[in-house]
């Protein structure tokens, strides 16, 4: 009798495997994740904002591939994703440094994009926000002694610098800005100035 239960327990075993195995899955679109998908497309529809949505999803989601696609189009977004990206590599323990290239960079293209707002309220919002983000991911790291020292912190901003040249910045400001912006033509050259202002402050 207990061959006969072993048998059955077996062969339910090998059926169960066989299900794994040959199901198809709902959570994986050409390879990438269920999550991953469902930001592509979230990011894509731009009938609606998806802002708030977006965000939750960059720093809750578990699946692993979110994480190296962002850092690849990071270009493309608003940099209240990059900080999300940050947050998200917070909370999974990413080495500090690596977490604050991403801040750094997300602060960085938060001025730039500012500086392209007419309204000089929308300048002081986004001083806030830089600040409030900033502060959110640093908190997993507890106490001051994990932080890097000031020549440290100074070559992880020169890395950024160095990105963002790379990998032009094109995000629309109006997420920010509104429609109330300056005109499109001066938008290289403000931001590029606000980003030497911005790198300027981080060596005072």
């Amino acid at each position: 009798m207990i061959k006969v239960f072993i048998g059955i327990v077996c062969i339910c075993l090998i059926v169960l495997a066989g299900i794994r195995i040959f199901r198809p899955t709902s959570n994986s679109f050409a390879g990438e994740s269920a999550d991953l998908h469902k930001l592509k497309e979230l990011l894509q529809n731009t009938e609606k904002d998806h802002t708030e949505e977006i965000t939750s999803l960059i720093i809750k989601s578990r699946q692993q591939d979110i994480t190296p696609w962002l850092q690849q189009h990071v270009a493309e977004y608003s940099p209240l994703y990059i900080y999300a990206l940050a947050t998200r590599m917070s909370m999974q323990k990413a080495p500090i440094q690596d977490t604050l290239f991403w801040t750094m960079l997300a602060s960085l293209r938060l001025a730039a994009d500012a500086a392209l707002c007419k309204d000089s309220s929308r300048k002081e919002i986004a001083g806030v926000m830089q600040m409030e983000y900033t502060a959110r991911p640093m908190l997993a790291y507890g106490e001051a002694k994990n932080f890097p020292d000031d020549e440290q912190l100074k070559q992880i901003g020169e890395k950024v610098v160095a990105w963002d040249k790379e990998h032009p910045q094109t995000n629309s400001p109006y997420w920010l800005c509104g429609h109330d912006t300056y005109p499109q033509n001066e938008w290289e050259q403000r931001r590029q100035e606000a980003k030497k202002e911005y790198t300027a402050s981080l060596y005072k």
